[in-house]
C-alpha cells in the first residue's frame, strides 16, 4: 500500500492485492474509487478489467 494523498481527511491509496483476495461485503462513510492498472478483479459479480475505473458512493454495500 502506498498514501499518494492525504490531505482535509481525503485519502488516495494505491494497492496491490494479491490473486483471489476478498473481503466481506461492507460501506465507508465517504466514496471509494477504484482504478484498474493491472490484471482484473470481481466484485459484486461484475468483473473489471485493466484500465477500467469504478466509484462507490458513501453508505453504498459493495
Amino acid at each position: 500500500m502506498k498514501t499518494l494523498r492525504d490531505e482535509d481527511g481525503a485519502k488516495t491509496l494505491l494497492l496491490k492485492l494479491p490473486a483471489g483476495f476478498h473481503v466481506e461485503g461492507h460501506s465507508h462513510i465517504s466514496t471509494e474509487q477504484r482504478f484498474v492498472l493491472e490484471d482484473s478483479y470481481v466484485s459484486d459479480g461484475v468483473e473489471y478489467q485493466e484500465g477500467t475505473y469504478q466509484i462507490i458512493h458513501a453508505g453504498v454495500q459493495h
